[in-house]
């Protein structure tokens, strides 16, 4: 049985553990994660069934979806002041049903082009500017439990308490996100989590653990804790991951290295400026350096060396949109894993509760929890120096990623409209997709059309491989923007 790191109900675990006296001398303890997600504590009650919903429970009453969250694509559509009420069932059912040829798979694609642009006028990115859409609503965690750690050292600060009593647990993030069905389950079965462990299990990213010290790995209290990327792939065996085998620690960006404590097996970090080591990601767009500001680490280790973990700390909400939402397109991310994007922004900004901007006063970060399961491990240093791999065929995206994310910030700073980078996920074919209905000409004058932003690195593109023209749409989103002003 897993320890309190995971929310269940293990309080004594550490107490059936056998301590036994060692001798001092060097040790050194290695790691490998495989299992990691965000730390929200679920309270769904088992064997509740409801068509479209996940149980309710302690943290949402309601389960994981209310009205305000859903994808009611009449009324998203209806909300846009510059959509008639014919555009609007143009895209909610185009005609054609009984005659076009996969004719749910084009209405699909050219409703996830239109769900894009929810802003205050046409041709504006909703994702890339979610605050030119008003809040949509999303239902936050109203439970007063959570996973975490008092980051700020305030009892009466975060509203949460911990599984064991302890006051002022900061965990902002499960707050705002908490209820959305693509984020929440038990350990580790959360759409996205899965979807994120089994990328990481099948080599986009390795996370290592190293311990070392000089009295016993059961209690020292002069402990060196290092946790980062490895280049190395997991290996698995017929348990899962592997025990055993060696990895390297190639100490990279995304690498910390801090003094811990180590009491009966469970091990306390010092709380640090920053803690560098991966994000849960699920794709190389969205493989980033989580970067934790006032960053702790807990670490519980059971009799057979497994190792359960959890990291805190405060990020930057910006990050945690852009990576969540825009990794594979945003309206892919709300059709697939149903969810308002929309919303999604105004609850974690709302919700932010650290570093506010000098000049707005508005919160930039947001304190967060990440918990981890990880096995023994050999964690070796390397004899060169190593980056994050990233294969040829894969740069193209990440540098797709990263110019979006560039952009985005700039949308936020300025609250003036961008637009998007050249193969942005956020493109979807949408001329093929039009020209299959019946009343092709009638949707060519409702559709929106994206607006680029170049970059000095940009390579130039065929007018044929553009995936939808667009002329003249920036005079478009100028005049908009004035008009709104």
């Amino acid at each position: 049985m897993a320890p309190r790191i995971l929310g269940l109900l293990t309080i004594g675990l550490l107490s059936a553990v056998a301590v036994l006296p060692a001798e001092a001398a060097p040790w050194t303890r290695g790691y490998v994660v495989g299992n990691y997600d965000p730390a929200w504590l679920y309270g769904g009650k088992p064997g509740f069934t409801r068509e479209g919903q996940l149980e309710p429970g302690a943290d949402c009453p309601r389960g994981s979806t209310e009205p305000g969250a859903d994808l009611d694509y009449h009324a998203l559509f209806s909300a846009t002041p510059w959509r008639n009420a014919k555009e609007v069932e143009n895209i909610v059912n185009p005609p054609g049903y009984d005659t076009v040829n996969n004719y749910l798979g084009h209405k699909h694609l050219w409703q996830e082009h239109e769900l894009t642009y929810r802003g205050y006028a046409k041709n504006i990115n909703s994702y890339m500017n979610p605050w030119t859409a008003e809040d949509p609503g999303q239902p936050q965690v109203t439970g007063k439990i959570a996973l975490g750690f008092d980051l700020d050292r305030n009892a009466n600060t975060g509203g949460f308490s911990g599984v064991n009593g302890e006051k002022g647990v900061d965990n902002g993030l499960y707050r705002a996100w908490g209820c959305i069905q693509a984020f929440r389950g038990r350990d580790f079965t959360a759409a996205l989590t899965q979807r994120a462990n089994d990328k990481m299990l099948e080599g986009l990213y390795s996370v290592v653990i190293r311990l070392s010290g000089n009295k016993s790995p059961d209690n020292d209290d002069d402990v060196t804790m290092e946790i980062g990327y490895s280049p190395d792939k997991i290996l698995k065996d017929s348990d899962g991951v592997g025990s055993g085998y060696s990895y390297r620690l190639p100490k990279t960006e995304m690498y910390s290295k801090m003094k811990a404590t180590i009491r009966n097996g469970v091990v306390e970090s010092a709380q640090v400026a920053e803690i560098h080591m991966p994000n849960v990601a699920w794709n190389i767009g969205n493989f980033r350096d989580a970067d934790f500001k006032d960053g702790k680490i807990r670490l519980e280790i059971d009799k057979a060396g497994n190792l359960y973990g959890i990291v805190g700390g405060y990020r930057d909400w910006r990050d945690l949109y852009f990576e969540n939402v825009e990794a594979q397109g945003g309206a892919t991310s709300e059709t697939v894993y149903h969810q308002n994007s929309l919303g999604m922004y105004y609850a974690i900004k709302r919700n932010a509760d650290n570093r506010p901007d000098p000049k707005t006063g508005q919160n930039m970060f947001i304190s967060t929890a990440y918990r981890f399961v990880g096995r023994p491990a050999f964690v070796l240093d390397t004899d060169k120096t190593l980056g994050i791999t990233v294969n040829p065929q894969e740069r193209r995206y990440r540098n797709t990623y990263t110019k979006g994310r560039q952009l985005f910030f700039r949308s936020i700073a300025t609250h003036k409209p961008v637009g998007i980078p050249r193969f942005s996920p956020d493109l979807h074919q949408v001329e093929r997709h039009m020209a299959a209905f019946p009343n092709t000409e009638e949707l060519k004058k409702q559709v929106n059309i994206p607006v680029y932003e170049s970059f000095p690195d940009d390579e130039p593109v065929a007018a044929s491989d553009r995936q939808v023209r667009n002329e003249a749409p920036a005079t478009a989103v100028a005049t908009a923007q004035a008009e709104n002003n």
